[in-house]
């Protein structure tokens, strides 16, 4: 079996179909609770309980789908270390297709609401996130 993360990755979104990939979060999505929906331009966000026993550590999924129900993007929530208060994500993914339509912002703004933290990047990170952090952290300023 793949791994989510390796499905994900930013060399893999083309290496399954998305049809599958939409099946499969989905069906995640379902057995998952959500804490909070939200609706914007053009896309459906559900930021939903990570539903396992590190709560101490993970803390939510944001799920994103298109208006014409194709999953676009997952976002995991964690804490920086189980003894630290600080945020951090624990994956990122959108969909090559949908990238620069403010997706990633909106999830972390959508989480940044939520959890009433303000979000640092993972320590790891690719080069488009890298630029995201970049000009994410400009704008905060």
């Amino acid at each position: 079996m793949i791994s989510l993360t390796k499905i994900l990755s930013e060399v893999n979104w083309k290496a399954v179909d998305d049809e599958s990939v939409t099946k499969y979060k989905e069906k995640e999505l379902k057995s998952s609770k959500v804490l909070k929906k939200m609706s914007k331009d053009g896309y459906t966000y559900y930021l939903t309980d990570y539903g396992t026993d590190f709560d101490d550590i993970f803390l939510g999924q944001i799920y994103v789908f298109s208006d014409d129900g194709q999953f676009v993007a997952e976002n995991g929530i964690a804490k920086w270390n189980g003894e630290s208060d600080e945020y951090m994500e624990a994956l990122v993914s959108v969909h090559p297709d949908h990238r620069r339509k403010r997706i990633a912002t909106n999830m972390y703004n959508m989480a940044e609401r939520y959890f009433k933290k303000k979000f640092k990047p993972a320590p790891s990170k690719t080069s488009d996130a890298e630029k995201f952090w970049k000009n994410r952290n400009k704008k905060i300023r």
